[in-house]
């Protein structure tokens, strides 16, 4: 009776009717983004960058164990639409040492610190991903 275009055409457009139907059914899903974390490699850099608004800076060591695992935790954190307001930046003590040192980090990694307004209001030493969720939680 029916010709296999016509057959087609209602397929297609029963498969619209139900991904119409069932898009609010996805909205609920937590998406992210992919919102980098970018390097500062000079004090000047650094200054300018926690000069304004809630900044989290993760202190790291390439040849750490511990900053290896925390890293992508932390690029992963910078992701959730959660922390929207918070602008995430890493230094890297080995390139970056002059600002390392200017801020006291010498000898635990990872370290993350939270500067609000130019200021660091907050800090975390070691490698406890729930610890780090908290503190950002903390400051958002």
């Amino acid at each position: 009776f029916f010709s296999t275009a016509f057959f087609i055409c209602i397929m297609s457009a029963a498969a619209r009717v139900c991904r119409v139907l069932l898009s609010p059914l996805r909205l609920g899903r937590r998406r992210l983004t992919s919102r980098s974390v970018q390097h500062l490699k000079t004090k000047a850099e650094y200054d300018a960058c926690i000069a304004e608004g809630t900044v989290a800076i993760f202190f790291f060591d390439d040849s750490s164990g511990l900053c290896k695992i925390m890293g992508p935790k932390f690029k992963a954190l910078a992701a959730d639409p959660a922390f929207a307001g918070i602008v995430f930046k890493k230094i890297d003590i080995d390139e970056n040492g002059e600002t390392a040192e200017a801020c006291n980090v010498t000898a635990f990694f990872p370290f993350t610190k939270i500067y609000k307004g130019g200021q660091m209001v907050d800090q975390m030493a070691g490698a406890n991903a729930d610890e780090l969720q908290a503190l950002l939680e903390k400051h958002k």
